[in-house]
């Protein structure tokens, strides 16, 4: 690597971490207050809140590192074009592709360094984050086992083995106890549907009544549930399969898909996955032409304007290419891969242009 190439790398990778250091801190600054809405619910207090801004600052991280790297290479590019250095660096030989070289070396230590925190740190961090704030929220706790997921709803203790795509809870296990807390009634459900506060419909019931002297057992196929827990605290609760690390995002795939439940969704997060390093790569290469092609003394704030109008753009196409896939039945890896495709080959396209 020579010094200009080094030089260009080490000024790339400081506006990003510039970038995303200033993205992050406003994205922490509305969820803070948006998270003061809940200060004082049940033992969620200000510590709480700082504690759970900390532990999904690594997701946030992840998510932003994109439009971080597009901002940072244009701001870092573009203050080199003002102050006429990528001139002097034409003028002593360093051509068009060891631009695109050393754009390409600061895209790679992004790469590895999002990649490690999105697989090592955000699963981990995630589950600390919600296990915290729903406990410190609420008074019904919830933990996970080989058995699914339980619950607890004053005396009653739910087991859920299943959560479908809208977050209704399938194959559960209901466990009612009395004051002495002794078995009362069991009762086991299909599946349960959020319908408004404190009523689920159950369907698929099958209920057991236990007491000294009989044990009767009923069935119906609907039966209103006054459960207390909302579909709201589930969000809050439950971890989004996307922020799982990769190999267990695919293991949750294939056991969707063994015991036959849809996992198009879940396919599409993992290939969206599989190709974010591209995407990093590419919002890095993608400022080369804007500082090339633009006049030199373009403000900076015009180029944090392109960038943002780029990374927005790019996002929202990334999205409703996702969602027309689901929408249509279109194979989930195709519509992963396809925006970043895309992307890429504009990228290149536009970059081979300039020599």
């Amino acid at each position: 690597m020579t010094v200009l190439t080094r030089y260009i790398a080490l000024e790339v990778l400081k506006a990003y971490f510039v970038a995303i250091l200033i993205l992050l801190t406003f994205y922490n600054l509305f969820t803070f207050a948006d998270e003061l809405g809940d200060l004082g619910k049940g033992d969620y207090g200000l510590e709480q809140i700082v504690y759970y801004l900390l532990l999904t600052t690594p997701s946030v991280f992840y998510v932003l590192t994109p439009s971080a790297a597009l901002l940072g290479s244009l701001v870092a590019l573009g203050t080199m074009a003002n102050n006429h250095e990528l001139v002097a660096m034409q003028a002593a030989s360093l051509s068009l592709s060891g631009i695109v070289k050393a754009v390409m070396c600061a895209g790679l230590v992004v790469v590895i360094l999002a990649t490690s925190v999105s697989e090592f740190i955000v699963p981990d961090a995630m589950v600390e984050a919600k296990t915290m704030r729903s406990e410190a929220q609420n008074n019904d706790l919830m933990t996970k086992s080989e058995n699914g997921f339980w619950l607890r709803d004053g005396k009653n203790f739910i087991n859920v083995r299943k959560f479908n795509g809208e977050g209704d809870l399938g194959q559960l296990l209901v466990y009612e106890l009395d004051e002495q807390r002794r078995l009362k009634a069991f009762s086991f459900m299909d599946e349960a549907t959020f319908v408004k506060e404190n009523e689920w419909l159950a369907r698929g019931v099958s209920a057991v009544q236990v007491d000294l002297e009989k044990v009767l057992l009923t069935q119906s196929e609907e039966k209103v549930w006054p459960f207390a827990i909302t579909q709201r605290f589930l969000d809050i609760v439950l971890v989004k399969p996307e922020t799982l690390s990769s190999v267990n995002l695919f293991h949750y795939i294939q056991f969707l898909k063994k015991n036959d439940q849809k996992a198009d969704v879940l396919e599409l997060a993992f290939w969206n996955r599989l190709t974010s390093p591209v995407v990093i790569v590419v919002m890095i290469l993608i400022a080369v032409p804007f500082v090339v092609k633009v006049n030199r003394v373009t403000s900076i704030g015009f180029r944090i304007l392109v960038g943002t109008i780029l990374g927005v753009g790019f996002h929202l196409f990334n999205k409703v290419v996702g969602y027309m896939g689901l929408v249509y039945g279109f194979d989930p890896m195709l519509m992963g891969i396809l925006p970043s495709l895309t992307i890429l080959a504009v990228a290149s396209v536009i970059v081979s242009s300039l020599r």
